[in-house]
């Protein structure tokens, strides 16, 4: 109950039939942040840098080099498009977080911190985060992530927490 903030058994309840409820093979709660990003982005307008896509479909490309369905992904005929869809939609995602987290004054604590990682060191628990560090896996890598990365990352998980337990009051 400390690690997802929720008072009670019954909102405990709640919190995993939302991770742990699938329809079409997504989490009840990643279609709930989808959902919430794309009413956002029709609220709020605004274009990413092409060169900043770039950087962000480089790093992306870099990533999935590590995962053994690489071959199969870059084979695909839309697979371009699709990658440079997903850097501009991440890097739209983050910086209207980042931008939400700052009018709010929202802040990290090192609690905030730690149950971030508890969450992201169980497998099946990592469904309840949506953001990730842009390194290799924080928790089963020999390389540490730098704290301002991870400051980042659970402050922007932080903040779409709030968001959406401000919109179900």
């Amino acid at each position: 109950k400390e690690c997802l903030h929720v008072d009670s058994h019954q909102m405990l309840h709640d919190k995993l039939i939302e991770i742990f409820s699938y329809r079409n093979d997504i989490s009840l709660r990643k279609a709930i942040i989808e959902e919430l990003f794309y009413s956002l982005f029709n609220a709020f307008r605004f274009e990413i840098a092409p060169h900043a896509i770039t950087r962000r479909k480089e790093l992306l490309l870099f990533l999935m080099h590590q995962t053994p369905d690489n071959s199969v992904y870059l084979k695909q005929k839309h697979f371009a498009s699709h990658i440079t869809l997903l850097a501009e939609t991440k890097l739209k995602e983050e910086a209207l977080i980042d931008a939400i987290a700052q009018l709010e004054n929202i802040t990290v604590t090192p609690e905030d911190i730690t149950h971030y990682l508890s969450l992201a060191s169980n497998e099946r628990l990592k469904e309840f985060l949506y953001f990730a560090p842009l390194t290799e896996d924080v928790i089963s890598s020999d390389q540490p992530c730098g704290e301002y990365i991870l400051n980042q990352t659970v402050r922007r998980e932080k903040t779409l927490n709030a968001i959406i337990q401000q919109i179900a009051l």
